[in-house]
This record gives C-alpha cells, structure tokens and sequence, in this order.
C-alpha cells in the first residue's frame, strides 16, 4: 500500500515532538537541583540606599539542549516546506525552489522587487495552483499584525536558520517568575524590577529594592522561578512551551491543508 504524499511530513512532525519530549525530561533535570541563586549588592542612589539582587549561575545549562531545540526547529520547519513541495507536485512534475514562505509584510510578499521578475510570494510558491497559494497565504505571520513577529511560525522560521547557518542556540536559565513580597503588612519595600534582555548571564541584575531603616536585612520574602530558552532575544528567544505550540499550529495546518486538498491524502 502506498504512503500518502503527507507521510514524509507526519514523520517529520513526530520526529520534532520526540525531540521535545526529549528537552522537557532534560530541562527538569537541569532545574531540579536549582542550578541558580543570588546575591545582593547594596548601592546608594540618590540619598537613598538600595539592594539589588544579582544572578549566580552555579550550574550552566547544557549545551546539549540547544541542539536539541534546534533539530526540533528544523524539522518544524522543514514540514512547512515539504508541504509546499508535494503541492507543487500536484501541478508539475519537477518542483524547484519552493518553500513555505512566512512573511510579515502583505504588500512586500505580494510586490516584485526592483530587478527581479517575481514577487517573494510567486518565487516560493512557484508551481503551485492560483487556489492552493490562496490557502497557504490564510497562514501567513502578517495576519498577526503587530504582533507577527511573534507568529509561533515566523519564530520557529527564524530560530531554525539561525540554527542552521550561524550556531547552537545556547540554552540558558531565564527569569519567568519574580516575586519579592515584605515580611509584614506596613512596610513599603519600593520594589524594581529590570527588563532582562536575553541572554541572561552572571551578574544580570533581577530586581532591587529599598533597604528599609531599623532592620538588619530587607524585611522581604522573594521568590524567582526559572525556565530554560534558547537563543538571543525574539524572535530567536525560544522556549520549549513555544516550540510546542508551534509544533500543534503545524500539525493542525496541515491537517486542515489535507481536508482542503483531499489529493494530499493520496
């Protein structure tokens, strides 16, 4: 019996979800031993005397992470394209340069630049049916508006080129969580806290807050919880919750793709 055009695909998606699996066993083990503490530093700032509360990382996570998250990336993204491809194949014989484009401009994906002959939007879907491009177009990043950048398409597209051509996206511990609360009710702790621009590294400051006159340490209560991401600042900044749930949109838009496209099912 003969595979369906889509199966390649499917293997693809379920090779990415293994690799998953793989990060949430290993991510677990890194952060159970708590890997990361801090210390405070005391400061003065304008009269007023501070602290701040500094990142120490006892533990690095491993590298082996990053190339895991990678090869999930890759194969997400290489789904998109082998999607693109066997609809090519529905209407000519020999596909060649396509790929499943993830734009974040409408009129950039539908314009021809100077000098070229055809539109981003015709050159990777170059082969393909007027009425299966209109489909791929309903699945593009501009559709988000503002906030196409944070497609979970767009960013597994840029996290995997990333990976690709340049290097591991290097894991590390990330800040999801900061909460720093008083001792007791009626004391006001001024408590700031920093944007933290990934990569999070030793030293990177967490939060700071006043010292209060009369006790010998600030009277607070503080808590940070970590999760582990990828890469330098989004769109490459990834976790694995992001890459899962790009890895269920893809699953899901191909499974649409193929309701609307029955030959997909062989």
């Amino acid at each position: 019996m003969a595979l369906p055009p889509t199966a390649g695909i499917r293997l693809k998606i379920l090779r990415a979800l293994h690799d998953l699996d793989e990060i949430h066993v290993e991510e677990g083990n890194y952060l159970r031993p708590d890997p990361h503490t801090v210390r405070f530093e005391f400061y003065e700032e304008k009269g007023e005397r501070r602290a701040r509360a500094l990142l120490v990382i006892r533990e690095p996570a491993p590298p082996g992470l990053g190339v895991l998250a990678g090869e999930a990336a890759y194969h997400l993204r290489g789904a998109l394209d082998h999607l693109v491809y066997q609809l090519a194949l529905l209407n000519v014989r020999n596909p060649s340069g396509t790929q499943f484009p993830l734009c974040l401009d409408e009129r950039a994906y539908r314009t021809v630049p100077p000098g070229k002959k055809r539109s981003p939007r015709d050159s990777m879907l170059r082969g393909l049916r007027e009425e299966h491009r209109a489909i791929i177009d309903e699945f593009q990043p501009y559709h988000d508006g503002e906030r196409a950048k944070l497609n979970p398409l767009y960013v597994v597209g840029k996290f995997a080129n990333a990976d690709k051509h340049r290097t591991i996206q290097a894991a590390f511990g990330r800040p999801d969580q900061r909460k720093v609360v008083p001792w007791e009710d009626g004391i006001e702790l001024d408590v700031r806290f920093p944007d933290l621009k990934p990569p999070i590294n030793e030293g990177a400051e967490l939060f700071n807050v006043r010292v209060v006159e009369g006790y010998p340490n600030v009277p607070m209560n503080y808590s940070i919880r970590f999760t582990v991401a990828y890469g330098t600042g989004r769109p490459d900044d990834v976790s694995h919750m992001y890459l899962v749930e790009a890895g269920e949109r893809i699953h899901n838009l191909i499974s649409e793709i193929e309701d609307r496209v029955p030959a997909l099912k062989g």
